[in-house]
């Protein structure tokens, strides 16, 4: 089955129930199984004030970035702006984390690669993506 993530808006939404109907927008995986949104984060990688969307795919090991300035669409992974690929059927890149490593404003990605022998990290700094 493919996967998909739904972004939902939870003003005045109590009590909270939720269906595919109720979403904003949504993002489908790259191919069926390849089990899209493992982690997801927002993070500002070009400064804009805009949050871009990161998601992980662990069955391909890919991580996709979105921006989200223009609003939210029905996405597929070929509509991301940046796309960190991992390796075929591993989880190498599908970990990661959103901060300013290096304090210049941009938001940066450190991803893991815990399956790559004896492991590894891999910082990429984000400067406007």
């Amino acid at each position: 089955a493919t996967t998909e993530i739904y972004t939902l808006s939870l003003h005045d939404a109590l009590p909270i129930y939720f269906t595919e109907e109720d979403a904003l927008a949504s993002i489908r995986g790259s191919e069926d199984d390849a089990r899209l949104g493992r982690s997801v984060e927002a993070m500002d990688g070009n400064a804009d004030g805009y949050a871009e969307l990161v998601v992980s795919e662990v069955g391909t090991g890919d991580i996709y970035i979105f921006d989200t300035a223009e609003g939210y669409a029905n996405w597929t992974t070929d509509d991301s702006i940046a796309n960190v690929v991992g390796v075929t059927g591993g989880s190498c890149s599908a970990e990661f984390l959103v901060l300013d490593a290096n304090l210049d404003g941009f938001d940066d990605l450190i991803t893991g690669c815990p399956d790559a022998g004896s492991g590894s990290l891999h910082l990429l700094l984000a400067p406007g993506l």
